[in-house]
């Protein structure tokens, strides 16, 4: 998933990532597992990827997401047997959290 300020404008998975860890709550964010969803789902075209690889030596994940204009990867969240009406409000009131933080 992704989270959108009141403009409509992708808040960064990376900011997510780090609300939820001070709120306790495990999620993934970042690029996907299978290659190539990642550029699809963001619009990231092979000649970006490329130009970006072929002209830094030292770039990383920032860098790339700045050059690029595009956000990275998404949000992802797992529910499974052993989660807990308790723990799905507590991730609803997260959602509500980020929302109000950023926007």
């Amino acid at each position: 998933m992704n989270f959108f300020d009141r403009n409509g404008e992708l808040i960064s998975v990376y900011d997510v990532e780090e609300k939820a860890n001070v709120m306790n709550i495990s999620l993934r964010s970042g690029c996907f597992c299978n290659p190539g969803i990642d550029e699809l789902n963001n619009h990231i075209t092979n000649d970006g990827i490329e130009n970006e690889f072929y002209t830094s030596n030292d770039s990383n994940r920032k860098d790339l997401v700045r050059k690029l204009k595009n956000m990275r990867g998404a949000t992802r969240v797992s529910v499974g047997i052993a989660t807990t009406l308790k723990d799905l409000d507590y991730y609803i009131e997260f959602v509500k959290s980020v929302r109000a933080e950023f926007t």
